[in-house]
């Protein structure tokens, strides 16, 4: 009771009143979720073997009897409706708003039947697709009339809508056809695809990527490009000095989908926490072959070879570019204006 009130309260605060897209549901529903996990204290985890499994969100839901974000608004929304239609003469603007058609509007927001047209207002449309869920509910005590149906927008006045029971509508199972969100995380399988020495592919699978990337470096020697390549704080190729390794790792790996080296000219030795030094590594001996090289520049041309990529700087790339299609900053900065 104290996380309905305290967390979810706060959270789903002034929400009733907004359309919310299905990604604005999606992160509602996924810090819910977070944060109902962590309530349970384990009880969401379970050991088979050596390996942890998550229990679905639906379990969840309904250890904790926690309705999902898109039940509990949708139910906010219909209760504030019905005391909409309960005091039409005191809610006169906010029906106008919603159903009026306005002087920069091409297309009224009701057929002449009284029902909302394909094109209306999201609020409008909204509310209409709460109602439908409403009585489209399986439910006895929740069953509208025919002669209430044909009234169109206007059955928020009747009592039919007034008396019906919203609470039904309170789900702990996601449903996404209906724009609820179910998160459920879903394993996806990473294969191995190496050949090993006796000619066959290895085929063991992994849980995630950073497994795979483990047992090529541990199983077969194949390491990633920018982890192998980079062997201290300096790019081998611009010889740019990062504050780190990993900060030149960084920089190799965006250079190698934009295949740009965005600091090649650039300064040695200056970043963005001032002056820093180059880290030499203890041994020059290549990880991938064996091979031993006797200085620094000797490693950068070896490691080199062993990658099929060659960078091009800022410069390259604009003067590879038609004069005609360069902005004025660009001939600026190349001092041809």
């Amino acid at each position: 009771m104290c996380f309905r009130s305290l967390v979810l309260g706060t959270l789903l605060a002034g929400l009733t009143a907004l359309v919310l897209s299905k990604a604005d549901l999606r992160r509602l529903e996924s810090f819910q979720m977070k944060h109902a996990r962590a309530l349970l204290r384990g009880e969401a985890c379970e050991i088979i073997g050596d390996t942890y499994k998550h229990k679905t969100n639906d379990w969840v839901r309904a250890r904790l009897n926690l309705p999902t974000v898109q039940s509990t608004l949708r139910v906010s929304r219909l209760r504030w409706l019905q005391k909409i239609g309960q005091h039409t003469h005191d809610n006169i603007p906010m029906l106008a708003a919603l159903t009026s058609q306005f002087p920069f509007e091409s297309e009224p927001q009701l057929n002449a039947s009284g029902f909302p047209v394909d094109k209306c207002n999201p609020w409008l449309r909204q509310f209409w697709d709460d109602i439908v869920a409403l009585f489209a509910k399986p439910r006895h005590d929740t069953k509208l009339p025919p002669e209430c149906w044909n009234k169109g927008w206007s059955l928020i006045a009747s009592t039919c809508f007034g008396c019906a029971i919203v609470d039904c509508l309170l789900s702990c199972t996601g449903d996404v056809a209906e724009g609820d969100v179910s998160i459920v995380r879903v394993v996806e399988s990473h294969v191995c695809h190496k050949i090993t020495e006796s000619g066959e592919e290895c085929g063991k699978s992994y849980d995630s990527a950073k497994g795979l990337h483990l047992r090529h470096s541990k199983q077969h020697a194949a390491f990633p490009a920018a982890t192998d390549i980079v062997i201290s704080n300096q790019c081998p190729w611009c010889l740019a000095i990062f504050s780190s390794k990993a900060g030149a790792q960084q920089h190799v790996r965006k250079a190698m989908k934009t295949d740009i080296c965005p600091k090649s000219g650039s300064v040695q030795g200056v970043s963005a926490y001032g002056v820093v030094s180059l880290i030499t590594p203890t041994s020059f001996k290549c990880k991938i072959c064996g091979q031993n090289c006797s200085d620094l520049g000797c490693f950068y041309q070896h490691l080199k070879g062993h990658v099929d990529w060659q960078p091009h700087s800022k410069d390259e790339q604009l003067s590879n570019e038609p004069l005609e299609d360069l902005t004025l900053t660009q001939l600026a900065a190349r001092k041809l204006v």
